[in-house]
């Protein structure tokens, strides 16, 4: 979840140096977690 929240941030960095040509991701991601969180 801690990289995933980061990816907008590290795209438009990638962004400013010209790796991409768009400021705004062309995807939309949705985080599907490996494992269920426990209950207490």
């Amino acid at each position: 979840m801690k990289r995933f929240r980061d990816l907008p941030e590290i795209h438009r960095e990638a962004f400013l140096k010209g790796i991409f040509k768009t400021e705004e991701a062309c995807y939309t991601q949705v985080f599907v977690p490996f494992f269920e969180r426990r209950e207490k």
